[in-house]
């Protein structure tokens, strides 16, 4: 999950999302899923976009299981 903009690829937003509920409770709704590139050999799939959030929260299974690690 990330909130900043820039570091994703081709951010489509017209589809219905649901919402996520951070860790000080407020519920906030995902804005787009999208890939981002954490570097040119590493594209990160299905990155939520959501606002109010202020970290980028990574999940080290999912990248494990993307790359058959």
């Amino acid at each position: 999950m990330t909130e900043n903009k820039d570091i994703l690829s081709s951010l489509a937003s017209n589809f219905f999302y649901p919402s996520v509920t951070l860790a000080d409770g407020f519920i906030s709704s995902v804005q787009g899923i999208d890939v981002a590139n954490a570097t040119s050999s590493l594209p990160l799939p299905y990155v939520l976009y959501v606002l109010n959030f202020s970290f980028h929260l990574l999940s080290i299974s999912k990248i494990t299981r993307s790359l058959n690690c």
